[in-house]
């Protein structure tokens, strides 16, 4: 074979490789640009069922840091926050772990423990801000921590995404978005959320969830 023959095969198996390597960049190109969408009816039924199977859940509870911040003034703090049926347990701690607060709402009331006291006192927000500055939308919390809406009370703006998990909706003045969730147990749950009722934003960080 002649040098003019091998230059000649060179020049075909670098073309040959080139144009392998530009139907391998097209196919990937095309692949990262498929979406699957479900139709708005299959979504429909996906949340539908979500919120029958975890609106049952009479025990869960959860580990998390909760930012609260009004206006200009901020608060930080460790959360553990436990539901019993319609009793509610929140413990809050400072940075340092130690506990700055234990709220419990169940058919005896409302009562807050802080600075070596009992509080009581009719609503679990307004106990809040008055023995601790800052507040907690308890009420409905105990529903939207777990990514669905207060039942018995009106939302709108519902978004969801592809898996049937709410992104986005408002209730009783408050708007809810999550930004992330992660699967516990075989089931997604949200790991990081923001409620907003101006002049309040509470963002939530979970890193831990107890299912039944």
């Amino acid at each position: 074979m002649t040098s003019g023959d091998h230059r000649s095969g060179g020049l075909r198996r670098r073309a040959g490789l080139l144009i392998l390597a530009g139907v391998l960049v097209a196919l990937g190109g095309c692949a990262r640009q498929i979406v699957v969408e479900r139709p708005a009816d299959s979504l429909q039924r996906l949340w539908a069922a979500r919120i029958e199977r975890i609106g049952a859940w009479k025990r869960w509870r959860l580990e998390g840091r909760a930012a609260v911040r009004r206006g200009d003034e901020g608060w930080q703090a460790a959360l553990v926050w436990e539901q019993r049926g319609s009793d509610t347990r929140i413990e809050l701690s400072d940075p340092l772990g130690r506990r700055v607060a234990r709220l419990e709402v169940g058919p005896g009331g409302v009562v807050l423990t802080a600075r070596n006291r009992e509080y009581r006192a009719d609503s679990p927000e307004e106990l809040m801000q008055e023995v601790l500055g800052w507040w907690l939308p308890v009420s409905g919390m105990r529903w939207w921590l777990l990514g669905i809406p207060q039942p018995g009370a009106p939302q709108e703006g519902l978004e969801l995404d592809e898996r049937g998990l709410a992104v986005r909706f408002r209730q009783s003045g408050w708007t809810l978005v999550y930004k992330q969730y992660d699967r516990w147990n075989g089931q997604w749950m949200p790991v990081r959320a923001e409620f907003t009722q101006s002049p309040v934003r509470v963002r939530l960080l979970v890193t831990r969830w107890e299912l039944p």
